[in-house]
């Protein structure tokens, strides 16, 4: 299952979220995406983020 949400409206929607399921943030460059999850990892304390590195 995917659902998207744009990164300006990730910190609140993201604590909607079940917190039992892994979760894959994906941007085009990945920068992003990593400050996204690196940003929900320390401030929110979710360990299941991770980011999608597509093969360039």
């Amino acid at each position: 299952q995917s659902i998207k949400i744009p990164f300006h409206k990730l910190k609140t929607e993201f604590k909607k979220l079940p917190q039992d399921k892994e979760y894959l943030l994906y941007c085009e460059k990945g920068i992003m995406s990593q400050l996204h999850a690196q940003y929900l990892k320390d401030s929110e304390d979710r360990q299941n983020v991770r980011v999608y590195r597509p093969q360039h």
